[in-house]
């Protein structure tokens, strides 16, 4: 029934009405940067972009007020910048070339802080610090209101494979930039040992707020005679943003050791990325390296004052399948429920589980799950979606689609990849949606009908985003003619 490459996608059928929310003034322009955060959205366009001018000239950055439908900032240059980093709430640091190393800052060219109004808060030439390690998998960046936070293991003496002392802990670092001062300060942090393999369960950067950051780490436990652990204590680090450990808070999820086990899965932050050389080719590959966030990880619902954990389990010897395993928490680490559902047939290789991703939207009342095997950007085998109720982890309106096929190409600008899934079978060619947008489409009877009955005559992206009240936002992108629209559907519970 249920194949290998497969996308798991929650979302409920509920009324919804669309409308055209803001006019972004935008078109006629190349769209290079689509970043959604919390009830906002940040656009970035440029004109004459091309091999030798990445980034173009007359770039205008706009960042959205999704709920009221305005703009919290706009700012313009005529030279070509690059968006390096953006909140919610229409802060930027733009500059000339990015730094040398991903998220660490050295040697921008024309670097500046864009404040709220769209002023320049000051010049800058570097940002971050090289004393921390860097990897997609345990580094956190990430700019608050006031500060550009950088969070991470030391550099120095940092190894992924390393077996972890509890006497002796992995020295963490904490980069902290003030937007307004432009002070920096690299501040160290006294966690508290772990003993077992780093990627299994050391610290990783979880989640941030305005005020607080928020780390995981792991232990688990074998009650039993059992193969593999049949406990995992997901322990949340909870830090101000001056480093001070405010909280430890542990969360416990069991499982039946016998049936299934903890599967190294694509979760959020689970699965880093490492460039090797080939000895087969000869060339640099990239590859899957885990983190502690493979096996198990947390969401974490700031405004009801819940935690969500998330574990994909893989079925043992004579019980074929693969399992998502959901359990919400309270702040005091109360277990209100736990839901395991089964979403494949047939048990994963280890090789293939680690592109298994698993990325829920949470809101007021419905998870909105998205699983994704990433092994293929061109053809899935089988798409599935369902809707879970936040009160009580019950799952409703489950869709199934046969196959669906993808797209990863160049698009209409140089170095700018587009991605997406388009069903031939049911929608023009033309249409192309992303995951979110495959979730409303497959379980929702209004937006299916705009799609179906959308006149379009060019190749055109569709990119949505949930709020926290479960309004569904729909950004509209034809990049060959530069027409962009942002629509929005609202969901009402009946």
């Amino acid at each position: 029934m249920k194949h290998l490459i497969l996308t798991l996608i929650c979302i409920p059928i509920l009324a919804i009405s669309q409308k055209e929310i803001i006019d972004l003034g935008i078109n006629g322009k190349d769209l290079t940067t689509i970043g959604w955060l919390n009830s906002s959205l940040t656009l970035k366009v440029s004109s004459g972009v091309s091999a030798y001018k990445p980034r173009g000239k007359d770039v205008v950055i706009k960042t959205i007020d999704l709920v009221n439908g305005t703009f919290l900032n706009t700012y313009k240059s005529e030279k070509g910048i690059d968006v390096n980093k953006y909140n919610q709430y229409g802060n930027y640091i733009v500059s000339g070339s990015l730094g040398a190393v991903s998220t660490i800052f050295d040697g921008l060219k024309d670097g500046r802080v864009i404040g709220m109004g769209g002023e320049v808060l000051g010049e800058i030439d570097k940002l971050g610090s090289k004393e921390i390690h860097w990897d997609n998998g345990t580094i956190g960046s990430f700019l608050t209101k006031d500060y550009l936070i950088e969070i991470g293991p030391k550099e120095k003496g940092y190894k992924n494979t390393k077996k972890l002392d509890k006497k002796n802990p992995i020295e963490w670092l904490l980069y902290k930039f003030d937007l307004k001062t432009l002070e920096e300060k690299l501040i160290p942090i006294n966690l508290n040992g772990l003993s077992g393999k780093e990627y299994a369960i050391g610290y990783t950067f979880l989640a941030y707020s305005d005020d607080n950051i928020y780390l995981l780490s792991k232990e688990f436990s074998n009650t039993n005679e059992g193969k593999y652990p049949d406990n995992q204590s997901l322990i949340i680090t909870i830090l101000d943003l001056d480093g001070n450990i405010l909280e430890n808070k542990k969360l416990d999820i069991s499982i039946d050791n016998s049936k299934y086990h903890f599967a190294y899965a694509a979760l959020k932050g689970g699965q880093a990325t490492k460039i090797v050389n080939s000895a087969a080719t000869s060339n640099n590959i990239s590859v899957r390296v885990p983190r502690s966030q493979a096996t198990g990880t947390i969401y974490i619902d700031n405004k009801n004052k819940f935690y969500y954990v998330i574990s994909i389990l893989s079925g043992n010897k004579g019980n074929n399948g693969a399992w998502v395993l959901t359990a919400k928490f309270n702040f005091s680490g109360d277990k209100l429920w736990e839901n395991i559902h089964k979403f494949m047939d047939k048990t994963p290789s280890n090789k293939n589980m680690k592109y298994i991703s698993c990325d829920p939207r949470i809101t007021d009342n419905f998870l909105y799950f998205i699983e994704v095997n990433q092994a293929s950007n061109k053809s899935f085998k089988e798409i599935s979606s369902f809707s879970m109720v936040t009160n009580s982890g019950v799952i409703v309106n489950e869709r199934e689609f046969e196959k669906i096929d993808g797209i990863f190409k160049r698009g209409e600008t140089w170095h700018n990849l587009v991605t997406g899934k388009y069903l031939k079978n049911e929608l023009s060619k033309k249409i192309v949606l992303s995951d979110n947008t495959l979730m409303a489409y497959s379980l929702n009877d209004k937006l299916k009908d705009y799609l179906t009955n959308l006149n379009i005559d060019r190749e055109t992206f569709f990119y949505s985003h949930y709020t926290m009240n479960g309004d569904l936002y729909l950004l509209q992108a034809n990049y060959k003619d530069q027409v962009y629209k942002l629509l929005k559907f609202n969901h009402n519970s009946k």
